[in-house]
């Protein structure tokens, strides 16, 4: 097996370097649709020598659909994810060859300080812009042709925001448009390489940072230009081909990146540092809220139910209640008529039809009795509660004339 390339990396403990072995591979397109489903393509990119656009550029050929923008964010947060199936009516080649990063040594020696170097050399060369547009992403593709063709754009708080949803927020004149290209398309690679995304809502450029969205724009600043008096406009706006990276514009957590004396290539790893905290911070924030959210959620249920608690024990009381007055007004009821058949016996007044009275009298005492509840052919359950209602308006507070109420 030949050791193509060795790469060093510094160990915080040891200060080590690992020795790495390249070997080809031949991978099936199913096992790269596989790889790409479930893995970032920045994640695959780490353990094969394919460069971003290198890997994208296969997949195409390929015929192999990639997970849209934000999906591996959606995914870590739980959220639904649209899975494409892999094309069954492709007729290309069906296999291709992959060099795979392998670690087979650890390195310590005298020549660890060159090694330090020139691993630093290389971290530090992705956040260098390049002089031309090479293998750019998607999106600063889309981006160059909506501009090239001069289509048109509507404004929203004074920025110009163009009509399609594929189009990176980037508001330059033609003389700083392609600078501003590379520096985008710079960014995006060096965000996708360390596990971040960009994306585009709704007109808006997001890099998604520790799965948290972070709006972004590229613009070239303007100066206040004088016009003569006897002009419609005594003022105008002045392009000055100073360019400006803007984080979270027209928000409390608004930083802004401008050139000075140093162009706004050189400070691509501060922009990077500046998403980055912000991500982390947004990400706490957002952590913070959702714990907030699930101890206020949690209340809410434990109120809810003993809410709900509370009212089940009311109305069982209430009936209890309700059972036991039924029971002493059937007691009360019993009395009247037992007297009242005492009565009549001793008066030689109980005549036949006072007797069937006081037959159906019984029987409804019964049927109203709670402990008894007999059965009736005209009153049901409803009735008893009506009734009770009934008597409690005809009987309750009436004003009379000296307005005192009285049973």
């Amino acid at each position: 097996m030949l050791i193509l390339r060795a790469v060093g990396y510094k160990s915080k403990k040891t200060n080590q370097f690992l020795l790495i072995n390249m070997k080809k591979l031949k991978v099936t397109r199913q096992e790269i649709y596989d790889m790409v489903w479930n893995e970032p393509l920045s994640s695959i990119t780490k353990r094969y020598t394919t460069t971003y656009p290198e890997l994208r550029k296969v997949l195409t050929e390929l015929d192999i659909p990639i997970p849209e923008n934000g999906h591996w964010s959606k995914l870590k947060f739980g959220k639904q994810v649209e899975i494409k199936p892999l094309p069954e009516d492709y007729t290309g080649k069906n296999e291709v060859e992959l060099i795979e990063k392998e670690i087979i040594d650890i390195v310590a020696s005298k020549e660890d300080k060159v090694l330090i170097n020139v691993v630093e050399e290389d971290r530090n060369n992705i956040f260098k812009v390049p002089k031309k547009l090479t293998h750019p992403d998607i999106l600063i593709e889309s981006t160059k042709e909506y501009f090239d063709a001069g289509e048109r754009f509507f404004y929203r708080s004074g920025y110009r925001i163009p009509e399609r949803n594929d189009v990176l927020d980037i508001d330059t004149t033609k003389n700083t448009f392609q600078r501003a290209l590379r520096i985008m398309d710079t960014i995006i690679k060096i965000l996708r390489n360390r596990g971040h995304d960009v994306e585009i809502k709704r007109g808006k450029t997001l890099a998604v940072i520790y799965g948290q969205e972070i709006e972004i724009r590229l613009r070239e600043k303007h100066r206040v230009v004088d016009e003569p008096r006897n002009t419609y406009r005594s003022r105008n706006l002045e392009p000055t081909g100073v360019l400006s990276f803007m984080i979270e514009p027209r928000h409390y957590h608004e930083k802004v990146i401008n050139e000075g004396q140093d162009l706004l290539e050189t400070k691509l790893k501060s922009i990077v540092q500046k998403l980055e905290a912000l991500g982390s911070l947004k990400r706490e924030e957002h952590i913070k809220n959702e714990e907030w959210h699930r101890q206020y959620e949690e209340q809410q249920r434990i109120e809810k139910e003993w809410k709900e608690k509370k009212k089940k024990e009311r109305k069982e009381f209430k009936a209890i209640f309700g059972q036991a007055y039924r029971l002493y007004q059937s007691n009360f009821m019993r009395t009247y008529i037992s007297r009242m058949e005492e009565t009549l016996k001793q008066r030689n007044q109980l005549t036949e039809d006072l007797k069937n009275w006081l037959t159906w009298a019984k029987a409804k005492i019964d049927w109203y009795d709670p402990l008894i509840n007999r059965d009736d052919d005209i009153l049901d359950d409803d009735d008893k509660d009506k009734i009770f209602k009934d008597l409690i308006e005809e009987l309750g507070y009436r004003k009379i004339s000296d307005g005192e109420g009285r049973w």
